[in-house]
C-alpha cells in the first residue's frame, strides 16, 4: 500500500515536487541549524539512547526514577549503533544522523497525509493546499525534523489512520483486534496518546459498533501498555514503573515547571503556526457559515473518516488543557488537523471551484511546477534559517562539537570540561562530547585557584574571561572558538 501511495504521488506532479521539496527541505534544517533544538530532543530521547549504545549519557531525574519509559530511545539505537561501528562516537555528526533519520520519517508521514486528505474525499485543490502547508510551510518543517516524543506521536497518528479506518469496516473478531493494536501503538511513545484510542472508542459507540467488536478493540489497544509495564520491569525492576510514577506524580510535576492558564495554548499556537494561517480558517468557515446550503452541493466528505481524524485531535486538545503546564510542542500531534481543517474549509467553498477550472486553462509548463514549489521551498528556508528560537543566543553545540575533535585528536587521555555559567538546557549532554571527558558545572564566581588542574577544556561566556583567568591556578588557557551567541572555548596547555 504504501508503495501504491508513493506511485500515486510520482503520477501527480504537483504532490511529487511538494513531497520532493518538503524531504529537502526538513533534510537541510536538519544539519544546519543546530540551534533549533528543544532540550527534550536530547535529554528525553537522545542521551538515554546514548546511554545504551556508548553507555554515557547525562540522565535526567525522569530516567533514574523511573518516570519514563525506554521505548522512544529505543527508535534511535541503531542511528548511534551505526555511527559507533563507523567511528562516531561524538560531536554533531550523531546528533545530526539522528535528526535526519526523523525527517526521513517524516516525509513517509507525508506520503500518508496525502491519503488521508484522499480517503476524506477533498477536492483536488483542497488537496493540494492543505498537502502544501503541511509539506513546505515553516513551522512544520521545524518540528519536522525533531526528536521528539511529541513528534512521533503526531508521524505515527498520520501513517495509522488509514489502515484503521480500513479495517473499521470490516467486521470479523480478529480484524477488530489489529484495529485496537494500531489504535494503542501510539501509547508506546506517550502514555498520553491512550486518548487517541479512547476518542476512536467512542467514535466507533455511536457509530454503534457491536459490543463484541468494541471488547476487541480494546484488548489490542491493551496489549501495549502491557508491553510497557513488561519493558519498565526489565529496565526498572518494577512493573508499570513510568506509568504508575506518571499517573500519581503526573500533575505535581506539572505544576513543578510553572502554571499557565487554561487559555495558554490559543496565543501559543497562533504565534507557531502563524497568522496566515488562523486568518485563513476564519475566513473559510465564515463562508461555510454564511453560504452553508451553497456548501452542502459540494459535499461529498466522509463524515464517518471526519472523526477518526478530528476526533482524537480534539480530545487531546482538551486534555492537555487542564494540564497546568503548557508547552507548544505538547500540541505538535494536532497540528495536522489544523492543515485537515484547512482542506476541508476550501472544499466546501463553492466559489474556489473556479479555481480548479482556471488551472486548466491556464496551466503552467512542465518546467514551471517544479520551479514554483522550488521558490515556495526556498521562501520556507529563508524564514526558518531566519527565525531564533530561545537557544539561538546560548547555542554552545558547536564549541562542544570542537572539544569532542580536540579530545579525539589528542593523546593524553582523559581529561574534563567546565562547563561555566551554564544552564541546562545550552548544552547536548554527555552524547556531543564522546568518551573520555567529564563534565565539571561550575560558576566562574566559584571557581578557585587549583579547581581547573586536570581540565583542559572550558567553555564560558566571552564577558567572563578576564575573571575566569584571574581565578584559575595557571595562565595556559588558550582561546580556540567562539560563537555568534557570545560563548567561547579556551583550551589549556601544560607546559
Amino acid at each position: 500500500m504504501n508503495f501504491a501511495c508513493a506511485k500515486r504521488i510520482y503520477k501527480n506532479s504537483n504532490l511529487f515536487w511538494l513531497l520532493l521539496v518538503g524531504i529537502i527541505l526538513r533534510v537541510l534544517v536538519a544539519v544546519t541549524r543546530n540551534d533549533l533544538v528543544w532540550p527534550d530532543e536530547h535529554f528525553m530521547t537522545l542521551e538515554p539512547a546514548s546511554k545504551i549504545v556508548f553507555d554515557r549519557a547525562y540522565l535526567a531525574w525522569e530516567w533514574q526514577e523511573g518516570y519514563r519509559a525506554w521505548t522512544l530511545p529505543l527508535l534511535y539505537v541503531p542511528v548511534l549503533f551505526i555511527c559507533k561501528i563507523v567511528g562516531i562516537t561524538g560531536g554533531l555528526i550523531p546528533i545530526y544522523a539522528s535528526r535526519l533519520f526523523t525527517a526521513l520519517i517524516a516525509g513517509w508521514s507525508l506520503l500518508k497525509w496525502d491519503e488521508i486528505l484522499r480517503l476524506a474525499r477533498l477536492r483536488p485543490w483542497a488537496r493540494t493546499l492543505s498537502f502544501a502547508g503541511l509539506a513546505l510551510g515553516g513551522p512544520m518543517v521545524v518540528w519536522g525534523v525533531t526528536c521528539l516524543g511529541d513528534h512521533w506521536l503526531m508521524m505515527a497518528w498520520m501513517a495509522l489512520i488509514p489502515a484503521i479506518y480500513r479495517l473499521s469496516s470490516r467486521s470479523s473478531d480478529w480484524d477488530w483486534v489489529k484495529v485496537g493494536l494500531l489504535a494503542g501503538m501510539p501509547i508506546l511513545i506517550k502514555y498520553q496518546a491512550g486518548i487517541f484510542a479512547l476518542a476512536l472508542g467512542l467514535g466507533f459507540i455511536f457509530q454503534r459498533k457491536t459490543l463484541r467488536q468494541l471488547i476487541f478493540f480494546s484488548l489490542g489497544v491493551l496489549v501495549h501498555p502491557v508491553l510497557m509495564g513488561l519493558l519498565d520491569w526489565m529496565t526498572y525492576g518494577q512493573p508499570f514503573s513510568s506509568l504508575i510514577q506518571q499517573v500519581s506524580r503526573g500533575e505535581e510535576t506539572s505544576r513543578f515547571y510553572g502554571v499557565d492558564s487554561w487559555y495558554d495554548y490559543f496565543p501559543r499556537l497562533f504565534n507557531d503556526q502563524g497568522v496566515w494561517l488562523f486568518g485563513l480558517l476564519g475566513i473559510l468557515l465564515g463562508v461555510c457559515l454564511v453560504r452553508w446550503r451553497a456548501t452542502t452541493r459540494f459535499v461529498a466528505i466522509r463524515g464517518r473518516f471526519l472523526w477518526m481524524v478530528l476526533g482524537p485531535a480534539l480530545l487531546y486538545f482538551l486534555f492537555h488543557i487542564r494540564i497546568p503546564h503548557k508547552e507548544t510542542r505538547f500540541l505538535v500531534p494536532i497540528l495536522p488537523a489544523l492543515y485537515f481543517l484547512v482542506g476541508v474549509g476550501l472544499h466546501l467553498t463553492p466559489g474556489l471551484v473556479f479555481l480548479r477550472r482556471l488551472s486548466f486553462k491556464w496551466s503552467l509548463p512542465a518546467w514551471g511546477r517544479p520551479l514554483l514549489v522550488g521558490v515556495l521551498g526556498g521562501i520556507s528556508f529563508f524564514w526558518i534559517w531566519n527565525t531564533p528560537t530561545y537557544l539561538t543566543s546560548v547555542n554552545i553545540a558547536p564549541l562542544e562539537a570542537q572539544v569532542y575533535r580536540l579530545q579525539k585528536s589528542s593523546v593524553g587521555g582523559s581529561s574534563c570540561l567546565l562547563l561555566l555559567d551554564h544552564h541546562w538546557s545550552w548544552t547536548r549532554g554527555r552524547l556531543i562530547l564522546g568518551g573520555g571527558v567529564d563534565v565539571i558545572e561550575k560558576h566562574v564566581s566559584e571557581i578557585s585557584p587549583g579547581q581547573d588542574s586536570g581540565c583542559f577544556y572550558a567553555i564560558l561566556p566571552a564577558s567572563k574571561m578576564s575573571e575566569f583567568q584571574a581565578r584559575v591556578s595557571s595562565g595556559s588557557w588558550t582561546f580556540v572558538e567562539s560563537t555568534p551567541s557570545g560563548y567561547v572555548l579556551l583550551q589549556k596547555f601544560h607546559i
